[in-house]
């Protein structure tokens, strides 16, 4: 909804730089929400075991099957980063088969 209104805008005006900041604060918000999320989890799944194994995906190509929009929006990518680096500051093993 507050892209619909910034594309209403006219570009460069103080109407237009107000709504993108606000659309910005919303997608920074949106991001901080998944990678607080992702931490969590990669903490759970250290907890859970001394060796964590996941499978080597090519993202890209799953991108673009039925359930494309899904797999980009809810970043696995950064997720598996994420596990790698909280399995290497913990002293798990962590590794992509």
């Amino acid at each position: 909804m507050l892209q619909r209104r910034l594309s209403r805008k006219q570009k460069r005006s103080k109407n237009y730089e107000k709504q993108r900041l606000k659309v910005a604060r919303l997608h920074h918000k949106t991001d901080n929400t998944r990678k607080d999320f992702h931490y969590k989890q990669a903490h759970i799944l250290c907890d859970a075991g001394d060796m964590v194994f996941m499978e080597d995906l090519d993202y890209g190509t799953s991108a673009k099957g039925m359930f494309g929009k899904h797999m980009l929006d809810a970043a696995f990518g950064q997720f598996r980063s994420i596990v790698k680096y909280v399995c290497w500051k913990r002293g798990k093993f962590f590794a992509l088969s």
